[in-house]
Parts: structure tokens; C-alpha cells; sequence
């Protein structure tokens, strides 16, 4: 409805226009503040608890968020999803994207019974340091709850840092670790340097690792998943979700990690879709993905 018609109008009816616009404007903005405090708090209206160890990084305190189960397991094992965010991003990344429909108040409400742990900080690819920080947390929730199993979801950098913590996990999580989602992600960090496209990506590495691949060819093999998978629990499902488009972690790392894994002797899927490295699966895909984990045979 456009009320800046330029055409004369009564002055009575002008004035009951100028009320409407006023209105409908007000009436706008309350939707628009009511709408972005709902997204603001819809991590706080699942439910989550802010979890805090102290950070083997640095010595200060490192946070974590945790949905705890909303209704008893009744069947089958009891369930911890532990969610790593990708390379610049951080652990409120499940609570808001995607938007509409985020990954941890989505999988919560699929999944009651499950507990929903979001972890990581931002540039760290698998410091040992960093993945001692999520043992900490993780060893926090299974002291109060002690969950039966643990499943992993991680993104981009977040599944390079999970794949490398299983690994590298306590004996008392890694015979708890049954299976992990890896989306557009990779097992080999010089080979991410050499194929990405983003200059940033490339930035992070050399900060994080003290230079390039050729510069620092023992701290690149140490943090990378591939060459330490004889570390790696076979009974560890896998599924691996690689997007045609992306050029940030190019299809050529997934199809990687995937023969690696293979060879290793897991169970693993690999699921190709269109998109970049910047789309997201649904809430629907996702519910497809983490039952394909948990409940297919997968080879």
C-alpha cells in the first residue's frame, strides 16, 4: 500500500492516513524488536547451560554450551552430541544457524533424550591444547550424566578438530566415541593449504601452525587427522558430507579423508551435494545424517 500518493486529499482523510502510516511503522518496529530478541534468546529458550573449564590455551576461562536431556532415554543407549563450529566462528554457531532452524535446538527437539554439547574455539586446527579444553568439557557433562555414547558433529574446521581429539581422546571418552558427522571438512591440513581458494584460510594455518606446510612440515602432519589414523577407533562410523561447489574445503580433501578412512577399516559414508562451502544441510538433512550414523551399517 504506498500512503505518499501525491494526489490532494481532505485534510480529515490526510490526517487518518498520517495515524495509519505512524501505526503501521510502530507496529513494524515492535515486530522486527520482538522478532530479533526471539533470535537473540532462542539459544536461552532451548534450555542451554554455559559450562566453563579452565583453557589449557592460555589459563583462562573457556566456555561451553550444554542442552541437557529434557526426557528420560528409555530405550537404547543414552546420547551426547558434542558440535565443533567451523574455523571463524564459535559455540554459538548451533543455536543460530541455520537460521529459522538451529542445529542444536532442532536436534534437542528430535531428539530429547539426547544431551547437546557445543565446544571449540575459533583458529585453533587440533592444537593439542585446544582438544584438551573439549576433553575437559565432555569429562565435566559425563560426570553428571554419563552418557553411554558419544556422537560427533563437526564443521569445516570443527571436523578437522574432532577427527584429531578421537584420536587423541582419553581412553575413558574414546571407548564412549561411536560415530561422527563431518561436514565440508578434511584430514589433511598441508593439503588444505595447498587446494583452498581462501586466502584467509590459508592465514589461519600459517598463524596457527607457525608457517606453511614446507616451513613447518612436522606441526602440519602432528595436527592432521590422516597421518595419525592408526590412532583412530575402527568401531568409529563416519559419515562425510562434501559439496560439489565448495572451493574453501574442495571436494578432492573429502574424497581423501574418505579413502583414508576406508582403508582404515571404518564404517563410512560419503554424501555429495550441490552447494559451497557455505551451505547448510536442513533440519531435515541433519536428522537424516545423524540417523545414518548412528543406526546404518554404512559398509
Amino acid at each position: 500500500m504506498n500512503l505518499s500518493i501525491k494526489t490532494r486529499q481532505p485534510r480529515a482523510f490526510a490526517l487518518t492516513l498520517s495515524r495509519i502510516s505512524k501505526a503501521l511503522i510502530a507496529a513494524t518496529l515492535v515486530f522486527i524488536t520482538l522478532f530479533c530478541n526471539a533470535s537473540i534468546s532462542s539459544a536461552h529458550a532451548a534450555g542451554r547451560e554455559q559450562i566453563t573449564t579452565i583453557s589449557h590455551l592460555n589459563g583462562s576461562p573457556v566456555n561451553t554450551y550444554f542442552i541437557p536431556p529434557t526426557q528420560p532415554n528409555v530405550t537404547g543407549p543414552s546420547t551426547l552430541i558434542v558440535y565443533h563450529h567451523g574455523m571463524t566462528s564459535n559455540i554459538d554457531e548451533p543455536f543460530v544457524v541455520p537460521p529459522g532452524a538451529p542445529t542444536g535446538p532442532i536436534m534437542t527437539s528430535i531428539y530429547p533424550m539426547y544431551g547437546f554439547l557445543s565446544v571449540g574455539l575459533a583458529h585453533t586446527w587440533a592444537n593439542p591444547a585446544a582438544l584438551q579444553d573439549i576433553g575437559d568439557a565432555i569429562t565435566k557433562v559425563q560426570d553428571k550424566y554419563k552418557f553411554d555414547r558419544i556422537i560427533y558433529i563437526g564443521a569445516s574446521m570443527g571436523g578437522c578438530n574432532l577427527l584429531s581429539f578421537i584420536e587423541q581422546a582419553p581412553p575413558e571418552i574414546k571407548n564412549k566415541s561411536e560415530c561422527i558427522l563431518v561436514i565440508v571438512s578434511c584430514g589433511d591440513l598441508a593439503n588444505l593449504y595447498k587446494l583452498t581458494s581462501e586466502k584467509l584460510v590459508k592465514d589461519s594455518l600459517k598463524n596457527t601452525l607457525g608457517g606453511t606446510p614446507a616451513e613447518k612440515k612436522k606441526e602440519y602432519k602432528a595436527r592432521s587427522f590422516i597421518p595419525n589414523i592408526k590412532e583412530f577407533p575402527k568401531t568409529v562410523k563416519v559419515v562425510i558430507i562434501s559439496h560439489m561447489e565448495d572451493t574453501t574445503m574442495p571436494p578432492k580433501l573429502q574424497n581423501q579423508l574418505y579413502r583414508a578412512l576406508v582403508a582404515n577399516g571404518n564404517p563410512t559414508k560419503f554424501i555429495e551435494r550441490k552447494g559451497t562451502h557455505g551451505t547448510w544441510p536442513t533440519a531435515t538433512q541433519f536428522q537424516f545424517y545423524v540417523d545414518h550414523i548412528i543406526h546404518k551399517r554404512l559398509m
